[in-house]
């Protein structure tokens, strides 16, 4: 997915740096000073082999040459114990490689193929931003970029020619940020801290709860923050490690507000990764990160304090009020008709082309039409966890009824776990059960009685695969709002043993 470059970043006059957002965001700079912690890095480049090692904004690489670089190596300089630099390197006819640390090889060297993107990070370095910019064919300089953003292109076959890295401190104390995220299919991620990433990145997962911690803060200072939660909307704002979202009812959030209180001459600064969009950029003070009235989830988030030197005042939290009484213009709804599910009205939720799931409306018509929760049995997921293969299933299932997930996708994502479970998804009675298909079918009703929408869901998918085995068989059906109607999705996934 491309990624949107965080331009006209950075102005540096003398040893003095500011570190900015985007000019078209109304977020406070904050006013740093370089200190003697720096970074030094080298290129491998075609014709040439490897370079010797340049520093603190050097150039590495070539420029009009149009000499490709193969491949880097960077490491810290007088940095505190236990930090680290981390980057990536997008290779030609690789894609983006794993993450390297600490002078260790990104990219190659001997194979003739160009490095097109790059990113890079700090880690265990409070108070630290990572910049850094790329020289591109048929581009030339681009701007600066930080802290894990992509330098470079993907997706359009041009070489890196040359890099300048630099880090740029960005506070005087070590007042900072620690945060934790509850992830779909892990749960609650160990707390990072000042700038790193929690959730994930590529693996289609959604954040569903966060807490939020400051780290050697006066003893008064807070920090604030409210999330924008599917079926919820705007939650009622919480602080100080508390829980914003909510864990065990696989509800996605869709955007977050952060805000200090009693810390004047101090920022809070957060980006989101959302489905379909990647990193958005950097904003600030209590405005908004992720998106609210897409149904579309958070699937990783970035925060960090700098000191401005000046106050901020913050934008306003959202007011909540989740259960509004009807008015003459919103007569209270008598079931005869689609309505949006309870506690959207009052979030701030607006309807804008994306179906969103009822779940009591969903549940309530798999149990008037007898659905079981099959297949009912363990098995391991892509990242060592131990689940439930029903619940699993679901997850995907109710994506794709919304059309977050294509079909496709959803079966991609079943069989990466064969190699953790045998070759296929699961085992039940000694035998090793693989994905033999997955079908959909829909119709709209405007009604929300729960037996016209049952009787709605049972026409669909009527025709099964010849021999399956029902305790085999996910089947579900998933009501979704869709602007005046409800959608009634029906998703069979068929499974049958491998050998």
């Amino acid at each position: 997915m491309k990624r949107k470059f965080l331009a006209g970043l950075i102005a540096v006059a003398l040893t003095t740096a500011v570190i900015g957002i985007s000019k078209n965001e109304n977020i406070a700079k904050a006013d740093t000073n370089i200190a003697n912690v720096g970074v030094s890095y080298s290129g491998h480049v075609q014709n040439i082999g490897w370079q010797t090692p340049v520093s603190d904004g050097q150039e590495a690489g070539t420029d009009g040459k149009g000499l490709r670089v193969e491949a880097l190596k960077l490491n810290l300089t007088n940095a505190p114990k236990g930090a680290a630099i981390e980057y990536q390197a997008h290779v030609q006819n690789i894609g983006w490689q794993d993450w390297k640390q600490d002078g260790q090889e990104a990219g190659t060297d001997g194979k003739g193929l160009r490095v097109e993107a790059l990113k890079i990070k700090l880690k265990n370095m409070p108070g630290y931003s990572i910049q850094y910019k790329a020289h591109v064919e048929n581009v030339g300089w681009q701007d600066w970029v930080s802290d894990g953003q992509e330098a470079g292109t993907d997706g359009k076959g041009l070489r890196v020619e040359a890099l300048e890295i630099r880090i740029v401190k960005t506070s005087d104390t070590t007042v900072g940020v620690n945060y934790s995220g509850h992830v779909q299919n892990i749960g609650w991620q160990n707390a990072v801290e000042n700038g790193q990433i929690a959730g994930t990145e590529g693996q289609g997962l959604r954040v569903e709860a966060l807490k939020l911690n400051l780290e050697n803060a006066p003893a008064d200072a807070h920090i604030k923050y409210q999330t924008h939660v599917q079926n919820i909307g705007w939650q009622t704002p919480v602080s100080d490690g508390q829980e914003g979202g909510t864990d065990g009812k696989s509800y996605r959030v869709e955007a977050i507000k952060i805000a200090l209180e009693g810390m004047p001459g101090y920022s809070v600064q957060y980006r989101a990764h959302v489905q379909n969009i990647g990193w958005q950029n950097w904003v600030s003070d209590g405005q908004e990160a992720g998106t609210d009235g897409k149904g579309l989830r958070v699937e990783a988030i970035e925060v960090r304090i700098v000191l401005t030197g000046h106050d901020t005042t913050p934008v306003d939290f959202i007011p909540v009020n989740n259960n509004p009484e009807p008015t003459p213009s919103q007569p209270k709804d008598d079931g005869d008709h689609a309505v949006l599910p309870t506690g959207i009205n009052g979030g701030g939720y607006e309807y804008k082309g994306t179906p969103l799931n009822n779940y009591t409306l969903s549940n309530e018509v798999n149990d008037a039409i007898g659905k079981t929760k099959n297949p009912n049995v363990q098995f391991m997921d892509d990242h060592g966890n131990k689940g439930n293969t029903f619940e699993g299933i679901n997850l995907d299932a109710q994506s794709v009824s919304t059309g977050e997930m294509t079909k496709d996708y959803m079966e991609k994502d079943i069989e990466n776990s064969y190699k953790d479970n045998n070759g296929g998804l699961y085992t039940y009675n000694g035998k090793v059960y693989k994905l033999a298909g997955i079908y959909t079918e829909s119709t709209k009703l405007d009604s929300n009685n729960a037996d016209k929408l049952a009787n709605a869901a049972k026409t669909l998918n009527t025709q099964f695969v010849s021999n399956a085995d029902p305790q085999q068989t996910y089947d579900r059906v998933f009501v979704n709002y869709e602007g005046n109607t409800n959608e009634i999705v029906r998703i069979v996934t068929y499974f049958t043993p491998a050998n």
